[in-house]
């Protein structure tokens, strides 16, 4: 099973700004390497979706991730080549308008994940080991 220790409480629904900046996430396999990550990308007052150091790091490292950022920014990795993690992680909340709902979608998610144990967890590791592997060969291929 994995750990999650945030200091976000989703149950009481209440995330101040100076959480979402120090949001820390700790996922640990026994061997101390992460099944999945949660990336908080750079967001803007304009919802214009980018990409940072942040999400490439995680490509790079051939990291599963979830990717807190302003919707549709997963769409536009699909757009510049990249795969995403659909089915096995559940994206609709790049699809969510409201910054809440979208958080409280992704800690849903988040904790999900951290509940996959025995097989559940082998296959999401290996069919997620898939497109990691493809998203590292394109960005290294691009640079």
């Amino acid at each position: 099973m994995l750990n999650l220790r945030s200091d976000i409480e989703p149950e009481k629904n209440i995330v101040t700004e100076s959480q979402k900046d120090n949001f820390v996430i700790n996922l640990n396999l026994q061997n101390q390497e992460s099944a999945f990550q949660l990336v908080r990308e750079t967001t803007n007052q304009f919802a214009i979706c980018s990409v940072t150091e942040k999400t490439y790091k995680t490509i790079v490292h051939r990291h599963p991730l979830l990717l807190l950022s302003v919707p549709k920014s997963l769409v536009y990795l699909r757009e510049k080549g990249y795969k995403t993690f659909h089915p096995y992680i559940n994206e609709s909340y790049d699809n969510e308008l409201d910054d809440q709902k979208r958080l409280n979608m992704v800690l849903q998610e988040t904790k999900r994940l951290c509940s996959l144990t025995g097989k559940d967890l082998e296959e999401f590791l290996a069919e997620t080991k898939k497109i990691c592997t493809f998203n590292y060969n394109l960005l290294i291929n691009k640079t």
